[in-house]
């Protein structure tokens, strides 16, 4: 079996579901098949499928369509969906660009540029043409390199772009709103004890969904409290005393995507670990 190293782990990371892997096994089979004179172009097509399948799962038609953004762009097709509008989707959810690019202060356009060129190739060895059909060994393994290569570009760089607007999110989350959510949290701390100092908050902010119509974010950590035991006059006496404490906490914040502009999430939930207590 002739051996072209599409199987050198550059898809491993893109494919989730058995059909994904299914499919992908099916384009490798095209590929082996060294009688056929349309193997390369069976399997670029194959390949492009393969893509189509993966960013449907990471943009689904019912969450592209209720996007503020969203506009059909194939006037002769209801509901119609570019793959320019999957990628978009995949990237940044509901978020109109001039959020990312004003409130967070990110510039993407040259990796949605290189994610283009991806398409690019991807598309341009479907057709059979003369230049593409029985190809010679060699210029095979060059045509299969070049397309494995955009396959993975594509998928990659959607995640880069993702990941800066997540970060960047993560990054414009007030410091005052963490307060808030201490304030919330002394409340809760309030009955364990007579009184209670807060010495030091640690805290860690992941950005868990950006949908089409709301960012959630979660907010875990620790509060580290001295935990006074009767009255500052029990104190004095010897009849109270002190302890420090760690809590952990998680919060969970949501911001809907009509009022993202101005970008004030709003505490959804505050949970306290006092289990021990």
């Amino acid at each position: 079996m002739e051996d072209l190293k599409i199987f050198d782990g550059i898809f491993d990371k893109h494919l989730k579901t058995d059909f994904e892997k299914n499919l992908l096994k099916a384009c490798h089979s095209n590929l082996q098949d060294t009688n056929n004179s349309l193997r390369f172009n069976n399997y670029a097509y194959s390949l492009r499928e393969l893509s189509r399948h993966l960013l449907k799962r990471l943009a689904p038609d019912d969450r592209i369509l209720k996007c503020k953004w969203y506009k059909n762009e194939i006037p002769d097709k209801e509901n119609g969906i570019t793959r320019n509008q999957r990628i978009k989707y995949a990237i940044q959810g509901g978020l109109l660009d001039s959020f990312i690019e004003e409130e967070l202060g990110l510039d993407i356009f040259e990796t949605k540029k290189k994610l283009k060129d991806a398409i690019t190739i991807l598309n341009k060895h479907t057709h059979v043409n003369e230049d593409t059909f029985a190809l010679e060994k060699e210029t095979v393994k060059k045509h299969v390199s070049e397309i494995n290569d955009a396959f993975s570009e594509l998928f990659s760089d959607i995640e880069l772009c993702r990941n800066e607007i997540v970060s960047g999110i993560e990054s414009a989350i007030d410091e005052a709103l963490i307060q808030r959510t201490v304030d919330d949290v002394i409340e809760d701390l309030d009955e364990l004890s007579t009184h209670h100092t807060i010495n030091y908050l640690d805290y860690d902010i992941k950005v868990k969904t950006i949908d089409d119509s709301e960012i959630i974010i979660d907010v875990t950590g620790n509060i580290n409290v001295t935990q006074q035991f009767g009255s500052n006059g029990d104190l004095k006496r010897g009849d109270g005393y002190e302890i420090e404490n760690s809590f952990p906490y998680d919060v969970e914040l949501k911001c809907p995507l009509d009022k993202v502009t101005d970008f004030k999430p709003v505490i959804e939930t505050i949970n306290v670990n006092t289990d021990d207590w």
